[in-house]
């Protein structure tokens, strides 16, 4: 169990069902001929390691442990999605999105958090994210990422 989820996760990793076997059907994450690439973005590695035990059955799973690093390893492996956390340094993950749209204005970020403030979500929306998703409503994910993991290939008409 995580420290920064008091005790929510064997919860949290279960998300219902029908939702599970949705997701598996619309990602494709059964088939070889595609590998789903999630960059996982956050200081507390605790969280990083609970987001592994969840996706890895059905992404490659890249992490990094600060905004700056993040900027960096998208650039370089083109991630599918990318979980954000906003409170990090020396980087925040605000920053690193913000830089990461600028380079990459098709990155779909969803930003995840235990802060939220109202402030925080006014300055994520403003960077068009595919999501705001609180930690503890970890399992809705699932839904973000059910409804755009079959989007194009990069290049794809």
């Amino acid at each position: 169990m995580c420290s920064s989820c008091a005790g929510e996760c064997a919860r949290l990793s279960s998300p219902p069902g029908a939702l599970v076997l949705d997701f598996k059907r619309l990602s494709g994450c059964d088939s070889p001929q595609r590998e789903i690439k999630l960059l996982v973005v956050d200081d507390n590695s605790d969280w990083r390691e609970f987001v592994r035990s969840v996706f890895g059955p059905c992404f490659s799973i890249l992490e990094c442990a600060d905004g700056a690093a993040a900027v960096e390893m998208y650039s370089a492996q083109l991630p599918d999605w990318v979980l954000m956390d906003i409170v990090m340094s020396p980087v925040d993950g605000l920053a690193a999105a913000s830089e990461i749209k600028s380079r990459h204005p098709e990155a779909r970020i969803i930003f995840t958090t235990q802060q939220g403030e109202g402030f925080l979500r006014e300055k994520a929306a403003a960077l068009a994210p595919a999501g705001f998703v609180m930690k503890d409503e970890f399992w809705r994910l699932w839904e973000i990422m059910g409804t755009g993991v079959n989007a194009p290939e990069r290049g794809s008409p």
